[in-house]
């Protein structure tokens, strides 16, 4: 495809720029102004689609993929008779937990038991298994044998999820195309980086990275230097950071 110009043939802009540096490096030539020619061949807008509708109008669809339309329309109808089923099934309430069932009065009305109390009374357990009693709480106004319940702070998922988060440091001596995936397998950068750039993320690890021209980028995760050489061919670098 290079050979012929075809540049559009090739996957991405950035990766057709590597390929013809790698290439112009192979053949020992400048690499500069065959990029450059590369990059104007790339920006010219393709021919745009035209539709001729009075060849194959709607209405014959059917006829020409009966397939298509009859599968379609069942699709669409077993869709909507979920949904009705969905709505008018009826809802039962779930079950109270042990615990909530526990601390339910023996008469009169029926209390709703804290959601939190399960991580609550997980905790005292494992303080008592290790030697550590659990905290005491004062007694509630409603009666002094009326069971405490501690409730977890807010912020306990907000810290955890801060300290999972692992850091990944970008220096670019060159142009590279960088494309992260997170643990979640969702993109959080996916852009052309230009040289003297530096770029910081933050995610959960593992993390998929690849790099269009890996040789003009220094790495660093969590304040260590990674090595790409063992994990790049024909400078394009493919590696998981756990």
């Amino acid at each position: 495809s290079i050979e012929r110009n075809d540049f559009h043939a090739l996957p991405a802009p950035a990766y057709a720029h590597g390929y013809v540096r790698a290439y112009a490096k192979f053949l020992d030539m400048d690499a500069a102004p065959l990029v450059r020619d590369c990059g104007a061949t790339l920006r010219v807008a393709p021919a745009p689609l035209v539709f001729d509708a009075a060849q194959k109008p709607l209405k014959d669809l059917p006829h020409r993929h009966p397939g298509w339309v009859f599968g379609g329309a069942a699709l669409i109808v077993a869709a909507a008779a979920s949904g009705v089923l969905w709505w008018a099934w009826p809802q039962d309430a779930p079950a109270p937990s042990p615990v909530a069932a526990a601390l339910m009065p023996k008469g009169g009305d029926a209390l709703v038991a804290v959601a939190a109390e399960l991580p609550a009374l997980s905790r005292g357990a494992a303080g008592a298994a290790a030697g550590k009693p659990a905290a005491a709480t004062a007694p509630s106004a409603a009666g002094a044998g009326a069971p405490s319940v501690a409730v977890a702070p807010a912020t306990a998922p907000a810290e955890s999820a801060a300290a999972a988060a692992r850091s990944l440091v970008f220096d670019f001596k060159e142009d590279c195309w960088v494309e992260v995936l997170d643990r979640r397998e969702r993109s959080i950068h996916l852009d052309l980086n230009r040289a003297g750039q530096q770029l910081t993320l933050r995610g959960e690890a593992p993390f998929r990275i690849k790099l269009g021209n890996a040789p003009g980028v220094a790495l660093e995760y969590e304040g260590h230097p990674v090595a790409l050489a063992p994990h790049t061919r024909n400078q394009i670098a493919n590696l998981v950071l756990e």
